[in-house]
């Protein structure tokens, strides 16, 4: 999702993202962010969508990119260059940061039940939203763990 936006005056892009994220979930804040000085109208005085500027997307997270440790996180990180159409995916990139959204997550899902042939419900996406905490919660559903080893919803918040 792009957020197109005309700032009054400096434009504080994390203040912004901030009352987002209060207001509404996480997979409706804009992922990307373009500063204009006026948006283009059309002579009836709507929004001329079609003459909005494409966003740089270049680097699109802000965090520091960490590469993948070991071949879950490699594996997760190939499923997500391949279905956002990125270079680069570091384990600390959040998903919907990078331009994911809730179709993509069904595609997600999908090539992650392919790899290890384990199921994932759509929520977890949601609350694994990077590689790293993703990575754990796949190597966890796909170890052989017995039920006295199950996980608690804590545990899973801790991962």
């Amino acid at each position: 999702m792009i957020g197109y936006v005309v700032p009054e005056g400096a434009f504080n892009k994390e203040a912004i993202i901030s009352e987002l994220k209060s207001k509404l979930p996480e997979y409706m804040v804009p992922a990307l962010w373009v500063e204009l000085g006026n948006l283009p109208l059309t002579p009836n005085g709507k929004i001329d969508r079609k003459v909005l500027p494409e966003p740089e997307v270049g680097r699109l997270s802000d965090n520091e990119y960490t590469a993948p440790g070991n071949e879950v996180e490699e594996k997760l990180a190939a499923i997500w260059q391949g279905l956002l159409g990125v270079e680069q995916v570091g384990i600390h990139d959040n998903f919907f940061e990078l331009g994911g959204h809730s179709l993509l997550v069904m595609r997600v899902i999908s090539a992650i039940r392919k790899q290890w042939e384990v199921e994932l419900a759509i929520k977890d996406l949601f609350h694994f939203t990077t590689i790293s905490g993703l990575s754990k919660y796949v190597e966890i559903q796909t170890s052989s763990c017995t039920e006295e080893k199950a996980l608690t919803e804590y545990d899973l918040l801790n991962i």
